[in-house]
């Protein structure tokens, strides 16, 4: 089963948009954790869309998404997400 199977499956039944940005960005941190950075990166930039700043900048989103395009080799993208997680 794809990790987050269960999480998975409940997006696909319709959640709230309020629940549903951090449903996906929950299931892309745990992606991420279990090393599928691309399935990670996908889930985060989709949650990220939809989520409010609030959220965003307590969920570190953008540190995420910075940290995932690195392992991806996505440098560029990582460059660009970078300072986001590091607002001056």
């Amino acid at each position: 089963m794809e990790v987050g199977g269960k999480l998975h499956e409940a997006l696909s039944l319709g959640l709230p948009d309020n629940l549903k940005y951090r449903a996906l960005c929950e299931l892309g941190m745990t992606c991420y954790q279990l090393g599928d950075y691309t399935q990670a990166k996908e889930y985060l930039e989709k949650g990220a869309a939809m989520a409010d700043k609030t959220y965003i900048n307590k969920s570190q989103i953008w540190k995420w998404l910075e940290l995932a395009s690195r392992n991806l080799g996505q440098k560029e993208k990582a460059e660009y997400y970078g300072p986001l997680a590091r607002p001056s």
